[in-house]
């Protein structure tokens, strides 16, 4: 199978790739999105799977002689035509995949979100499950489709960080996790892929981008 990564410098990136690494999972290729949102920490503060030194998607691909390029959203359709993967795993991707690209792939694109979806629909869904209070935050390995977040649910987890941990640190406890979730899920080919578990269609609140006032702490909490 010609597995092709997608994801970006963060920390839940790494984690992600790094837990595949180590769990025999070889991608043919690795795609990096450099630009990373304004307030997202680039580096890791806990230890992950593997060695910590190449804590760089472009770094691990070089160590492992898998080729690894940089993507912006214009090139990525030209890329995947190219690449011809039979999957591609995202992990932290910061934009959507338009529905031309995602029919071109045999075994579909897979993503990982962490968040028990349906719940926490969004882009920033560990910080909401942390302003909400939550004690375990959720990981879910779901098919994409041109709808985000609400792809058919393949695999769920929940992980509990330990007190004080940092959004980094559990953004990459969450990478990893799914990185394993992953490995599970393809040890079964070359048999079919499950479809997946429709998610309801109730309609769930989406979670945005916090903003600055979502930050804030009254009396009353």
């Amino acid at each position: 199978m010609r597995l092709l990564f997608l994801g970006s410098r963060s920390t839940q990136s790494v984690a992600t790739l790094s837990s595949l690494l180590e769990n025999g999972v070889t991608p043919c290729r690795i795609l990096v999105h450099d630009r990373l949102p304004s307030g997202v920490q680039r580096r890791l503060s806990i230890p992950i799977t593997g060695d910590g030194r190449n804590a760089d998607p472009h770094a691990m691909g070089a160590t492992r002689g898998i080729p690894t390029s940089s993507i912006e959203r214009r090139q990525l359709g030209p890329t995947i035509v190219r690449e011809r993967p039979d999957m591609v795993l995202v992990s932290c991707l910061p934009f959507r995949i338009n529905d031309d690209l995602l029919d071109r792939i045999p075994l579909g694109w897979i993503n990982i979100h962490p968040s028990p979806l349906p719940s926490y629909r969004g882009p920033s869904p560990i910080f909401w499950q942390l302003r909400d209070g939550t004690a375990s935050i959720g990981v879910t390995l779901h098919r994409m489709t041109g709808e985000l977040d609400r792809g058919p649910i393949l695999d769920q987890a929940f992980i509990r960080p330990n007190d004080g941990a940092t959004h980094s640190q559990i953004a990459a406890l969450a990478g990893e996790q799914g990185g394993r979730m992953f490995t599970r899920l393809v040890s079964r080919l070359p048999s079919t892929l499950p479809k997946g578990k429709t998610q309801p269609t109730v309609e769930i609140p989406w979670h945005p981008k916090p903003r600055k006032s979502d930050f804030g702490i009254d009396s009353g909490w």
